[in-house]
C-alpha cells in the first residue's frame, strides 16, 4: 500500500458490510462524510486495502469491552451472527416501530422470545445433526 494515500489511525472491527469479521484502521488522510468513512482494511487473506465504509460497520476497538454475558461473548465471537442481528433491527426500523405503539420494544423482545424458543428446540430435535458453535465466556 502507498505511504501517501493512507495514513493508520485508530484500529478498528468491521460488524457489518463486506469486510465483516476483518479489522483494520482509519484512514486518516481522509475526511469522513456524513455516511461513511475512509479506512484501511486488512483482509482475510493479510493483504490491506483502501476502501470507505458506512459509518454504522465498524467499531473503535478501544470501545470493545470483553462481554460480561454469554450472549454478548456469543455476538463478539460470532461477526455473522452480530450482522445479521444488525441488519434484522435496521429493517424493523423501516417500519416506524416507535410511532406505531408505545410497547413496540416489549412486543418485539416478547416476539423475538418466543422465535428463539422454538429455534432453540428445533436445534435440539437435530440431535447428532445439528451444528454447534462454540463461544467462550471470559478474557478473550
Amino acid at each position: 500500500m502507498s505511504e501517501n494515500k493512507s495514513k493508520k489511525g485508530a484500529a478498528i472491527k468491521f460488524i457489518g458490510g463486506k469486510y465483516v469479521g476483518c479489522s483494520g484502521w482509519i484512514n486518516k488522510t481522509k475526511d469522513p462524510t456524513d455516511c461513511k468513512i475512509s479506512v484501511i482494511v486488512l483482509k482475510k487473506n493479510k493483504e490491506e486495502k483502501l476502501t470507505a465504509v458506512f459509518l454504522e460497520n465498524y467499531v473503535l476497538l478501544t470501545s470493545i469491552k470483553d462481554p460480561k454475558t454469554y450472549e454478548a461473548a456469543m455476538l463478539h465471537q460470532h461477526a455473522d451472527i452480530e450482522e445479521m442481528l444488525n441488519t434484522l433491527v435496521r429493517k424493523m426500523a423501516e417500519c416506524e416501530l416507535i410511532e406505531s405503539t408505545s410497547n413496540a420494544g416489549q412486543n418485539i423482545g416478547n416476539i423475538f422470545m418466543d422465535r428463539l424458543g422454538r429455534a432453540i428446540a428445533r436445534q435440539e430435535r437435530k440431535g447428532d445433526k445439528a451444528r454447534w458453535r462454540r463461544v467462550k465466556l471470559g478474557k478473550l
